[in-house]
């Protein structure tokens, strides 16, 4: 049976991306999918902090960031018979289009091209997943055990998701403004509306914390995505916005993306006009 090697990277929702697109592209082309999950500075953390096992998938944790210098060393000056590489880049390039989403040929991309051994290196979808294979991807159970006690305890019954991202993302600097979001939640308070906000930043906590007073909610977090626990609270947020009705969101990121496709929920991108001549 052919194999697929697949190395995740980048953030956690590009990381469970490209996971999900590796389990839907194992079941079309009936092969083996084995991941190689590299602990490295954008997401300092072991996979069994975050996930539980997926059946049928080889997982190896390597926390060694040298390796991942070593292996993009190697797959320049290697080539191997029966061996494809296909990197990051690669799929960018030919596979990629719209907000994150794939061409409309992204099946025949793969159909036969698959050998006996394959190596995949990707942050971001390459195949079509659905919520079958989003569902195969199971949280720590410490995750989920705090999750669902935050939605009892504020009874998040319905309620409106946002998520703001200030602190390392220019995409989402650039074209999000925090003044689109203050207007929006105003809007959404005239309606009734209960509000969680998430956010990787202290200053737009305490600049909304002011603003709104307690009308909003914040996840009680930490906020330091250096650390196993603050990416666990991470992944808590993202599940968190998964559960809401409808995410207003920052532009550039995957974050609420995948938050919205987990949840099935209405994801609209807070992003200024483009200015005309």
């Amino acid at each position: 049976m052919k194999t697929i090697i697949l190395i995740p990277f980048g953030g956690l929702a590009n990381r469970l991306r490209a996971i999900a697109s590796g389990l839907a592209l194992r079941e079309s082309e009936n092969v083996q999918l084995k991941i190689l999950w590299i602990d490295r500075p954008e997401l300092n953390c072991p996979y069994n902090k975050l996930l539980e096992g997926i059946a049928g998938v080889s997982i190896k944790n390597v926390s060694n960031n040298y390796f991942w210098k070593a292996l993009l060393r190697y797959i320049k000056t290697v080539s191997l018979p029966n061996f494809l590489v296909i990197t990051d880049d690669f799929i960018k390039e030919e596979l990629e289009e719209g907000y994150f989403g794939l061409k409309a040929n992204y099946k025949s991309f793969w159909k036969g091209r698959l050998k006996e051994k394959n190596l995949i290196i990707s942050c971001r979808e390459f195949y079509k997943y659905s919520f079958k294979e989003m569902n195969l991807l199971k949280p720590h159970n410490s995750i989920l055990t705090k999750l669902n006690s935050f939605v009892i305890a504020n009874d998040l019954k319905n309620f409106i998701g946002f998520h703001i991202r200030y602190t390392d993302n220019q995409l989402s600097l650039d074209h999000s403004p925090i003044e689109l979001f203050e207007l929006r939640i105003k809007e959404c308070l005239a309606n009734g509306e209960k509000i969680v906000v998430c956010t990787d930043s202290d200053f737009i906590k305490e600049r909304l914390s002011k603003e709104f007073e307690n009308r909003i909610i914040f996840p009680l977090i930490t906020r330091n995505r250096t650390s196993i626990e603050g990416l666990q609270d991470a992944y808590f947020e993202l599940l968190l916005l998964s559960r809401s009705e409808k995410i207003y969101a920052s532009y550039g990121s995957t974050f609420s993306l995948y938050a919205s496709e987990l949840g099935g929920c209405e994801l609209s991108l807070m992003k200024m006009k483009e200015k005309t001549e």
